[in-house]
């Protein structure tokens, strides 16, 4: 694994971020891990289960090898994010029928600033709470499902933000996918 650290006269020291860059665990590549001092971050093209199962395994080998005791250990917030490039059969657009007014306005104002788009649909949906209900130091992300940038509406292709373990995404995936073919 390559190692980029702080280069400085100084030396490195607990308000640095330590980066490892392009490694191997269970047979996948981890991509990068960032240890700061209020935590760490794992980055990896695979799934979320599986960078958790790797910062597991990292602090479990930390403990051991420095005998390094939390005597005193506040509860561990765990945030997931998984981004998803997926294959809905069916038009997201369908969950939010009531905006093609808003679609059709929009499409009709930037006609009368000759920008000719063709029609505007609405093209994905997003989730969240309310920030002020959430009683954690740092609050996980939204949920979100939008058409894939620059590919054709016909190929169906999305575009799926969650701070979910990759499987709960998935599974909240083809709920939304059932949903869409009941109301199509």
């Amino acid at each position: 694994m390559h190692v980029r650290s702080p280069s400085n006269e100084r030396g490195w020291n607990w308000n640095d971020t330590l980066i490892f860059e392009h490694g191997k665990f269970e047979n996948t590549t981890i991509d990068e891990f960032r240890v700061h001092a209020e935590g760490v971050v794992v980055n990896t093209r695979t799934s979320v289960e599986l960078a958790d199962a790797f910062i597991d395994d990292v602090l479990a080998w930390f403990f051991e090898t420095y005998d390094y005791v939390v005597k005193k250990y506040p509860p561990i917030e765990k945030f997931f994010f998984s981004n998803l490039e997926v294959h809905i059969d069916h038009d997201v657009s369908g969950l939010v029928k009531d905006l093609a007014s808003i679609a059709r306005l929009i499409t009709q104002k930037l006609e009368e600033y000759e920008t000719h788009t063709g029609e505007f649909v609405p093209s994905g949906l997003s989730m969240n709470f309310d920030p002020a209900s959430y009683k954690g130091a740092n609050p996980p992300g939204q949920f979100t499902i939008e058409r894939k940038l620059n590919c054709p509406y016909d190929q169906h292709l999305y575009v799926s933000s969650a701070p979910l373990k990759t499987d709960d995404h998935l599974e909240v995936l083809d709920i939304l996918d059932s949903l869409l073919e009941r109301i199509a």
